[in-house]
């Protein structure tokens, strides 16, 4: 019990999401609040075997009790007469703060579905599958991150160099400058990089046409300090000339912003 007041206080003062990275779920206790009487309290069965469908697929233990919380919590959005529900879908689990090392109960992934209420028993249903698909693909997203060097995979599949001193070789005899994207494993914002944009068929193209394309780990240490940085991603546009003269641009980038960063004047 006291594991879901925490969890319950914690989602009143959360008013935003932070960064978060779905490691390992071993085991959770899966957890349904209806918080309007708007909202029948028979749903809270059908709810709850939604969520449990998508942890059994995702081979999530929930046969008994764990530290770890997933939550789905439904509440109504006062827009006069017409019924707006909140969706929201949280996990709450024990992690240790970096400052002293001390265990304590946080929210670690929060996603949130508003919407106006047409057919009741579907739209609230198509919201509850809505989220956990997402909470899914990024499960598994960042669990392929953690257990494998995806970013290796990825270079393989779009033949991108994963080795700066090659990769300076191959842009002085070709004359072409390096595309160089920064990585780390525990960057969900990383995979959504590489699948989402670096994969896209003509981006892809116009990256291997204008220059020498290059993916390294940063954990891996293998890049000089003129690289050092907190950000990940980060995308580098090295001079094949001179390798000191570079622009770097960091953080996540839709098609159509990275298309305008490597786009040749």
């Amino acid at each position: 019990m006291k594991i879901l007041i925490i969890l319950l206080t914690l989602y009143l003062l959360a008013f935003g999401q932070t960064p978060y990275i779905l490691a390992e779920y071993k085991s959770a206790y899966n957890l349904v609040e209806i918080k309007t009487n708007k909202v029948p309290l028979s749903y809270k069965k059908k709810l709850t075997s939604i969520i449990k469908e998508y942890t059994d697929e995702l081979k999530i233990d929930t046969s008994g009790y764990s530290e770890r919380v997933i939550a789905m919590i439904v509440s109504r959005v006062a827009i006069g007469e017409t019924l707006v529900l909140k969706v929201e879908l949280i996990v709450g689990e024990e992690v240790k703060r970096l400052d002293d090392n001390k265990e304590v109960f946080a929210i670690t992934y929060q996603k949130v579905d508003i919407f106006e209420v047409e057919d009741f028993e579907e739209d609230l249903v198509d919201s509850a599958e809505y989220l956990l698909e997402d909470f899914k693909n990024q499960y598994i997203e960042d669990n392929e991150a953690v257990f494998g060097p995806v970013y290796k995979n990825f270079a393989k599949k779009y033949k991108y160099e994963t080795s700066y001193k090659e990769a300076l070789k191959r842009s002085k005899l070709e004359k072409k400058d390096i595309l160089m994207i920064q990585v780390t494993n525990y960057c969900p914002w990383c995979r959504k990089l590489e699948k989402r944009v670096l994969a896209d068929k003509e981006l892809n193209a116009q990256v291997h046409k204008d220059y020498i394309p290059l993916i390294v780990n940063r954990e891996e240490k293998t890049l000089d300090k003129r690289f050092d940085t907190p950000i990940v991603p980060v995308t580098y546009i090295i001079s094949y000339k001179d390798d000191t003269k570079f622009i770097s641009k960091p953080g996540y980038r839709s098609k159509e912003d990275f298309l305008h960063i490597i786009k040749k004047k």
